[in-house]
């Protein structure tokens, strides 16, 4: 199963509260996967999904509301044959009418932006496996409701930014912050412990191979420091100028030719004296090979 759907799941585990929460996760439901279709005899509204678990959600939201079943049908996806479509039909003109007078008056209609976006994540939300990247997004045909779930949102201080795909227009976030804050909106704790975890042992690893990385370089320049310096003593030996330094300097050319890979701190442990005396005496060694060379 998606982490998607894992959240999706837990979603829609969240009791059904008051008629207010109900009307605002049914009117998000509709706005964003309903169709009203009318004719001269009848007028009904349908949701069309692949999705088990939203056709379920709906159904219970439509009959606590109205006390009244509904119609609901299964069918092949012709896209994908291995694929159900769910097909939930309401077609009591009472109830229909109500639901579509709830659609025209929206803000008088969604007065719990929580039950509105949890409506909104189980009907259009994609939520991507944390492990993998951070992104969050509603897919939405219309614009004015992609505006709508943009601004319920912000009420949770939550950023978010629309994008055109295709036809659709996409609310997406990629903040792991603002993600986590989305699905305790929605009640979605237990996902939110999951990304939570994963994020805290992602920033782990990170904060390792930064370390790492530092470690390395460091290494990799101590490394070539080292290789200068005793090709720098080599050539003083080699031009039979070495017997002419001071003993100091000599002391320090000894041990470095002895202990290539030693850092400065190591030899200057070895030879009893500062690291800043250390790294002069290699500097005075490194002028006098670049006179040599001259």
């Amino acid at each position: 199963m998606s982490f998607s759907q894992t959240v999706k799941e837990e979603a829609v585990k969240h009791t059904l509260q008051n008629k207010k929460s109900n009307i605002s996760e049914l009117t998000a439901i509709i706005n964003n996967i309903g169709k009203v279709s009318t004719n001269e005899e009848n007028i009904e509204i349908r949701i069309v999904t692949e999705n088990a678990l939203i056709c379920r959600r709906f159904y219970e939201l439509v009959t606590t509301l109205y006390d009244e079943s509904l119609e609901i049908n299964i069918e092949k996806s012709r896209k994908n044959n291995k694929k159900n479509l769910y097909i939930a039909i309401v077609n009591d003109k009472r109830i229909v009418c109500d639901i579509i007078s709830k659609l025209i008056d929206m803000e008088k209609s969604v007065t719990d932006s929580r039950a509105y976006l949890r409506g909104s994540f189980l009907s259009v939300g994609y939520i991507t496996n944390p492990e993998k990247e951070y992104h969050l997004e509603f897919v939405n045909g219309d614009i004015k409701n992609a505006k709508l779930i943009q601004e319920m949102l912000q009420t949770y201080d939550i950023n978010s930014k629309i994008i055109i795909r295709k036809n659709d227009y996409i609310v997406y976030i990629k903040e792991s912050e603002q993600i986590v804050l989305l699905l305790n909106v929605i009640h979605a704790h237990n996902s939110l412990l999951k990304m939570e975890d994963i994020r805290i042992k992602k920033e782990m690893i990170n904060n390792v191979n930064r370390v790492v990385n530092c470690e390395t370089a460091n290494l990799q320049k101590t490394v070539s420091a080292a290789i200068k310096q005793i090709n720098d003593i080599k050539k003083i030996i080699t031009k039979h100028q070495f017997s002419n330094l001071n003993d100091g300097l000599k002391e320090v050319a000894e041990a470095r030719l002895n202990n290539a890979e030693a850092s400065l701190i190591e030899l200057a442990e070895m030879l009893g004296i500062s690291k800043s005396c250390i790294n002069h005496r290699l500097r005075r060694i490194s002028e006098i090979a670049e006179r040599l060379s001259c």
